[in-house]
């Protein structure tokens, strides 16, 4: 290997034929740069089979591994997207503003839609889940709202404009 990157670095083709000719010094030059300023010795050339072996099988493994690394990761199936209609009517969600149940690592699409009848208007937020009140909704309006849900643990689900007008998600593991 060694005598490779020194051909390289002396632009001589592997075998010793040179690729450029008529550069003084240039040898001593790439020997010093690979560490080797007293040139290349027979021991050296002697290593060179069993390196390129322990090199080729370096690479090797290295390849496999890379390939059985990518083979998982295209295995690997996105969570089955889960879609929960929420509607806003009388300062409610749904009626009776529920606890909702789910699992760790489900993606879930909440439709919120605001259903009264009257010009009031809501908006949503899933604080703990990084969901802000963005906007309000007027009656008949809809938001759509995407979230993985990464961690156990229960968190509310609300309308930021009005107090008491909200739920709780609950969130276990597998």
């Amino acid at each position: 290997m060694l005598k490779e990157v020194g051909a390289l670095l002396l632009r001589e083709a592997i075998g010793g034929a040179p690729l450029l000719a008529g550069r003084p010094g240039h040898r001593e030059t790439a020997r010093f740069l690979v560490g080797m300023p007293e040139g290349y010795t027979g021991e050296m050339e002697g290593d060179s089979g069993l390196r390129r072996i322990l090199l080729a099988v370096v690479l090797a493994a290295l390849v496999l591994g890379l390939a059985a690394i990518l083979r998982m990761r295209g295995q690997e199936k996105p969570a089955a997207l889960r879609t929960v209609v929420l509607s806003m009517r009388d300062y409610t969600f749904n009626g009776s503003n529920p606890t909702l149940s789910f699992r760790v690592g489900e993606r879930v699409r909440f439709v919120v839609r605001n259903e009264e009848a009257t010009p009031i208007r809501h908006n949503f937020s899933i604080p703990g889940l990084n969901v802000p009140c963005d906007g309000e909704l007027g009656p008949g309006e809809i938001k759509h709202v995407t979230v993985t849900l990464s961690r156990p643990g229960t968190f509310e689900y609300l309308c930021c404009t009005h107090r008491g007008m909200g739920g709780k998600l609950v969130v276990t593991r597998l």
